[in-house]
This record gives C-alpha cells, sequence and structure tokens, in this order.
C-alpha cells in the first residue's frame, strides 16, 4: 500500500461502517468504539486499526455515537500519532452532525463529509420533500401535516385506502408506519397527534436502492441493489430493512433504467444548487406496471457502501467513496485527479474525466452477483450479546454449514461461500440495529421477491447460534 500524506481516520461505532479502501490507501485509518471480530483478520492484514473498547478492555466503554469516541483522549493520541507533523488529520464519519462539526473545529481537523445543515436539510423526510421541488412529481401523492389536523377519510380521497406515514427522523425504516385501515389510523394519530409527519399514497412494488456520489465534475453512481424488508424473523419494522440483493435488479427494464438516471440528473442539480457534494443513496419504487416512484435520498454515504466499494473495485471500477473523499481533499482538480489515477485509475486526465465518469456510470448500473443479509435485534429494548456465530467463511453443504476459513469482507470470498460478519459477544444491541450479517457472491432472493430456500437454512442455522439476554 502507498502512503498517503494525508492521513484520512474514519470515525464509527462499528467498524464495518469504514471498510472499503482500507487495503488500498496507505494512510487509510479505522478507529471505532467496537471490538469486532473482523478486526482481528484486519490487522493481521496490516489494515491500520484503532478499537476504543479493546483499548479500554470493555466491550461497551463509550455510548455509541462518533462526537463522543473523537472527544476522547485516546483517540486524540492515536489521531496525533499518526498524523505527520505538517499535516491536518481528515477525518470522515458515517453521519455528520453539528455537533462533530464543533468537535472537529475545535481540535483542529478537517472533515470531509457535507455540512450538517445540508444533511439535515436531505435527510429528514419532510424537509428533504420540500426542497425538492422539481422532483415532486416522482414522489407518490404526498400530503405534509400534523396527524390531527387530518383525518382518515380526508386522507383516503386524496391518496386511497392504503398510506405511508414518515416522520422526520428515522433509520432503517423504523420511523415508517403502515396505514391500511381506520383503525391503523386512529391509533397512529393517538400517538402523535401533534407531530408533523409526511402522508403518502402507498405504492406496491420492489423498493430499489442506488448509491451516488454528487461531484463537480458530474453525479457518479452504480450498484443497483433490492431491498430486502420486513422479514419478521430480522426485523420488527414492516418497512424495515434488512438486506441488498445486487443481482434481482436485471429485471429492470433498459427503459427505465434510463428513467432512473434522468432521475438522477435532476437529483444532482438539485443538490449542487445549494452546494451539496459527496454521497448519497437513493431509494426508488418500481411498480408492477412498470411506473417508478422517487421515496427518498438519503444524504450521506448509504449504508451499503463498504461492500458496495469492494465490489466495484472487482470490477476496476473507482468506487463512489472514492470520489467522495477526493471531492472533500482537494480544492484544486489536478490533485483530485492525481489521486484518482494514483491509487485507482492510470490516464485520467482534466479532459477526460467527465466522459470517463459518464462510460462508468454505464457500467456500473448493471446488476451484480453479490447480495447480504442482516440479523437485527427485535426486541423492544437494548439486549446483551451472550452468545454469536464464529466469524469467517462458510458454506452449505447438505444440512450442514461449515465454518471454512477467515476471511472480514467481500474480496475474502469465492462464488458458494458466505461471509459470516459477527457483533462480538458481550455488545449492547439496541433494538433494529445489528447482530450479524451475511455476505455472499450471489443473488438471495428469487424472481418473486422471496428469499432463497439454501438461505434460508442458512439463516435458520446461524439464528440457532445467536442468544440474547437484557
Amino acid at each position: 500500500m502507498e502512503e498517503l500524506n494525508k492521513p484520512i481516520f474514519f470515525v464509527c461505532n462499528d467498524p464495518e461502517r469504514a471498510l472499503g479502501l482500507e487495503n488500498i490507501i496507505g494512510g487509510y485509518h479505522i478507529v471505532c468504539s467496537d471490538d469486532n471480530p473482523l478486526l482481528d483478520v484486519a490487522i493481521e492484514k496490516g489494515i491500520n486499526v484503532f478499537s476504543l473498547a479493546r483499548e479500554e478492555k470493555k466491550p461497551n466503554p463509550i455510548f455509541r455515537n462518533s462526537n463522543k469516541i473523537l472527544q476522547n483522549a485516546k483517540v486524540q493520541e492515536y489521531i496525533r500519532r499518526n498524523t505527520p507533523g505538517d499535516a491536518k488529520p481528515n477525518i470522515i464519519v458515517f453521519k455528520v452532525s453539528l455537533q462533530i462539526e464543533k468537535t472537529c473545529e475545535k481540535l483542529g481537523y478537517k472533515l470531509l463529509n457535507t455540512t450538517s445543515a445540508l444533511n439535515k436539510r436531505f435527510e429528514l423526510k419532510i424537509s428533504q420533500y420540500n426542497s425538492l421541488k422539481t422532483l415532486q412529481s416522482f414522489f407518490p401523492k404526498t400530503i405534509i401535516s400534523t396527524l390531527n389536523k387530518t383525518n382518515y377519510s380526508k386522507l383516503k380521497e386524496k391518496l386511497g385506502d392504503k398510506m405511508v406515514i414518515q416522520y422526520n427522523r428515522g433509520h432503517t425504516g423504523n420511523n415508517t408506519f403502515f396505514i391500511e385501515n381506520e383503525k391503523d389510523y386512529r391509533k397512529e394519530r393517538e400517538k402523535y397527534s401533534n407531530r408533523l409527519a409526511r402522508i403518502a399514497e402507498f405504492v406496491q412494488g420492489d423498493v430499489y436502492t442506488l448509491n451516488a456520489c454528487v461531484t463537480r465534475f458530474g453525479i457518479v453512481y452504480g450498484g443497483i441493489s433490492y431491498q430486502i424488508t420486513g422479514i419478521k424473523e430480522f426485523t420488527s419494522k414492516k418497512g424495515g430493512t434488512i438486506g441488498n440483493d445486487w443481482q434481482y435488479p436485471e429485471k429492470i427494464s433498459q427503459k427505465n433504467q434510463k428513467h432512473i438516471q434522468e432521475i438522477l440528473k435532476k437529483i444532482e442539480a438539485e443538490l449542487l444548487s445549494v452546494g451539496y457534494k459527496g454521497m448519497l443513496g437513493v431509494d426508488f419504487i418500481i411498480t408492477p406496471k412498470e411506473r417508478i416512484y422517487l421515496i427518498e435520498i438519503n444524504a450521506r454515504q448509504p449504508a451499503s457502501t463498504p461492500m458496495h466499494t469492494k465490489l466495484m473495485l472487482n470490477e476496476e471500477f473507482i468506487p463512489l467513496q472514492a470520489f467522495h473523499i477526493a471531492e472533500f481533499l482537494f480544492e484544486q482538480d489536478t490533485p483530485y485527479i492525481r489521486f484518482l489515477n494514483r491509487y485507482f485509475h492510470k490516464g485520467l486526465a482534466n479532459k477526460n474525466i467527465q466522459r470517463y465518469i459518464e462510460e462508468q456510470n454505464k457500467l456500473a448500473i448493471i446488476p451484480i452477483d453479490a447480495s447480504q443479509i442482516f440479523i437485527r435485534n427485535t426486541k423492544k429494548s437494548k439486549q446483551k450479546v451472550s452468545e454469536n456465530i464464529e466469524q469467517g467463511i462458510y458454506m452449505q453443504h447438505a444440512d450442514r454449514f461449515i465454518r471454512t476459513g477467515e476471511g472480514y469482507n467481500i474480496q475474502d470470498i469465492i462464488p458458494g461461500e458466505y461471509l459470516v460478519l459477527a457483533t462480538k459477544e458481550g455488545q449492547l444491541v439496541s433494538p433494529d440495529h445489528e447482530i450479524a450479517r451475511i455476505q455472499t457472491l450471489d443473488g438471495i432472493v428469487t424472481k418473486e421477491g422471496e428469499l432463497k430456500k439454501d438461505l434460508k437454512k442458512v439463516l435458520e442455522k446461524i439464528n440457532k447460534n445467536i442468544k440474547m439476554t437484557k
């Protein structure tokens, strides 16, 4: 690995969030709160890692929060020790906040994220809808209101029998509620009558995510994945996301691929007009009649980025994460392009980078033989992992699920193998947060949108090995 003279520290709770470019760029560091089994393999492979839980020898040393990590004296010492005297530490976080911005400013760190103001504007469900003026025709029919200012009958006239209620904040579907009848609506209204909500018609169809990065040279995107949602064994929420299948989108027509690209161009124009740059995720639905609806954008690094970055590297594309880093790291175009040439591609120049991005976008939007699924804490309270499956590479042999080796990312396996990433025993896991993750170089969803039978067997075996206590 070639050293980067501007070290980058990806600060996060779960080290998996920081994976992607850790074995490409020598000056790349993972700084995390958790002690995760994947760290053992990563460290053996020479990856730069600092785990606060390992340093403190405690499974839950602090409240899991990136700002708390940055404020820790031992973390600051690690950053200082690994930053050359004339350089300024560069920090990436999974999701930016005003508190993180203030901490970085105080410590003299450069933050490689979009501003918290822009994140808030486009991440929150209601302000996002209000901000994306030119895209509102792509959304399902929508009403913004507190629930006490309307009633089911009025909403039914405009939106139909079934509807979806979203409040401003939420993740992995935990703030999205599906209303199927008046009883459901009244129940929700009794709980949150004064809470401003985005109320939309319910649209039946396949839900997809596409990762993207807004850059000075144009929007870069790739890796449409089918969102696996609402399987009750793995999430307590009907709209909870529990995985991605990058192979399933092969059923998307070329006409709709072009339509998606048109929507992305409009998103790019809206975001650039207010100075947004960097990564984002775009969620949309395709109905059985082939109509596309935009659901939302996530104005930050999508959760699927670590795996998608490895998949892009396998295909010899420049990963979106690399564009994101370059966009914030370099003010001038020449060092920006030199950085991409140095680590990812030879022959880029100012005059051809836009053409390169256009060509990569065409290729990167096609289906990929890969998928992942998460097992989440379905309890209503925090749970301690008292027993979990051993992390590593597995194969399915008849009715047995056998561990065959070590591994920590998708590049460690071949088709037919499974990579299992597991939360360490003793770790506290919040409701709907991840206990284990399974990745494979194959699709895991049938054409009907159901999990494949062989994977169901694998998940059943993994579930039997997971024990949780209060």
